[in-house]
């Protein structure tokens, strides 16, 4: 499903040092414009309930039958253009079982030389990639249980921020705190307190050259931008035991936009300072009518937003409301930029309003699939595609050429192993499939071994590396397996110069 934003306030074109055409603030009406808008001259009264950390959806999630499962997952695809091989296998190696040694969540640094799992709630490992060899184990202190991004979970795990200086970003406490660590010393550095969202440059951040740290705090609607801390003599790598200083603030109720974003997704591009975020409506509540808002997204150029004192224009250069009405009530749960695209994932919420003013009532609706969303900053246009919803992890990769999901634990329909599977998907494609696991054969063959692949529902997290060349597979036992992309070299995949 393709769409133009031609009509909306957003340029179609990148923005350069040139650009004159002044921001100006939002018509809620002229955007609404189209009847298949999904902005509304409606608004919600003042005072507004805060959202909730974790649980934004007021009953569980109500799963589908494998018999109810869409048949657009199960249609004949085309010989697979890419092949995984299985490269190294990292191992725990500690004592424990279950939750504990679980591997939630993979971070590959930008050269791909280091790689950092997080196990349980509390265990972050560093492993060096070339020799498969363990650099470090660090205990952070994580008060609730860790789970995969999903309506219920938004905490980002961890980032790597330095290979040179062994810099890592964890989530800590209730998941509303970031901490800074040197993981060759085991020392924490600096804390950062209501980060609900936040996103680290993909990139040393010494060679950054705008704030590299961004930080969502829900108190006062504002993004925080944090440079990195320098010394008198001008040294930021051994200036102060705190890498980063004082931060200077976007603030989201100054933006002009016909909404102030609520918890948004934070994303910086790997090819130029750029920072999107992705935000979607507030939760459906009883008693108050359907949200007015959907999906709402925004990019900061902080090349041309941060002035010469260093302080940051409120106003996004460029704004997205993509009418699609697959999206209505959708939060994102994942988010990257490359070059000329972002690509965003959304999963729709689980309950509806019905009824009239003053009778609004909250009503449970089934799940069926969450949807990717591709925005081309170029051409200005939007287009959505759907992967499966029940039981499913996912990912995009930093290069945005790729979306993956495994969908499991459960028996395959019989329909093409639409549950208990691994895919990956090609963005520039509109989504097309360009490998699984099983093979719609049922064939389970992946170059170098695939024994970790032969039980899918042990398949906890999966990640790209900054390239998209490599996968990364966490499971149950707290194994991370390596693995090589190799095929899929046609096609653009936003091939840019960088800019800092």
């Amino acid at each position: 499903m393709n769409e133009s934003n031609d009509g909306l306030p957003s340029p179609p074109t990148p923005i350069d040092n040139s650009f004159s055409t002044p921001f100006r603030a939002f018509d809620q009406v002229s955007i609404a414009g189209s009847s298949t808008s999904h902005s509304s001259d409606r608004r919600e009264p003042e005072g507004a309930t805060p959202l909730p950390l974790f649980a934004v959806s007021p009953p569980d999630k109500i799963y589908i039958e494998p018999s109810e499962v869409p048949l657009r997952y199960n249609q004949p695809r085309s010989t697979p253009s890419i092949e995984l091989v299985r490269t190294k296998i990292l191992s725990f190696n500690e004592k424990g079982s279950g939750h504990a040694v679980t591997a939630f969540h993979v971070d590959v640094s930008p050269a791909s030389y280091i790689v950092a799992s997080k196990h349980g709630d509390k265990t972050i490992k560093i492993f060096g990639l070339p020799l498969s060899n363990v650099q470090s184990s660090m205990k952070v202190n994580f008060w609730v249980s860790m789970q995969q991004r999903s309506r219920d979970f938004f905490v980002s795990s961890h980032a790597i921020l330095s290979e040179t200086s062994a810099l890592i970003a964890v989530a800590s406490g209730f998941g509303n705190s970031l901490e800074i660590w040197n993981w060759e010393r085991k020392k924490k550095l600096q804390s950062i307190d209501a980060a609900l969202r936040w996103a680290a440059v993909k990139a040393d951040i010494y060679d950054a050259k705008f704030p590299p740290l961004a930080c969502y705090r829900e108190t006062g609607d504002a993004i925080d931008l944090y440079p990195v801390a320098e010394s008198p003599g001008g040294d930021s790598r051994s200036a102060s035991k705190r890498p980063f200083g004082k931060p200077v603030s976007i603030e989201l109720c100054r933006s002009g936009l016909p909404h102030v974003p609520k918890l948004p997704e934070l994303a910086f591009s790997a090819t130029s300072p750029l920072l999107v975020a992705a935000a979607g409506p507030r939760p459906p509540r009883a008693g108050h009518p359907p949200p007015p808002h959907s999906a709402l997204l925004m990019a900061w150029d902080l090349d041309l937003t941060l002035g010469p004192e260093g302080r940051p224009s409120p106003r996004p250069s460029r704004v997205c409301m993509p009418r699609h009405a697959e999206l209505e009530g959708a939060l994102p749960c994942g988010l990257a930029t490359h070059g000329d695209r972002v690509v965003s994932m959304w999963i729709p919420n689980n309950v509806r309003v019905i009824g009239r003013p003053g009778a609004w009532q909250v009503e449970p609706v089934a799940v069926h699939e969450r949807w990717v969303l591709a925005w081309d900053l170029a051409a200005g246009t939007t287009s959505v595609f759907p992967i499966p919803d029940e039981n499913t992890i996912a990912c995009i990769s930093p290069d945005c050429r790729y979306v993956a999901y495994r969908q499991g634990p459960g028996a395959d329909t019989g329909l093409g192993g639409t549950r208990n599977c691994l895919v990956i998907l090609d963005v520039l494609e509109g989504g097309r499939e360009v490998w699984r696991i099983p093979t719609f054969g049922g064939g389970t063959g992946v170059a170098g071994g695939s024994e970790q692949l032969l039980n899918l529902s042990r398949v906890t997290s999966i990640s790209f590396s900054s390239d998209g060349k490599m996968f990364f597979v966490g499971d149950v036992d707290g194994s991370v397996g390596v693995y090589e992309l190799r095929g899929g070299e046609g096609g653009n995949v936003n091939v840019v110069q960088k800019r800092w």
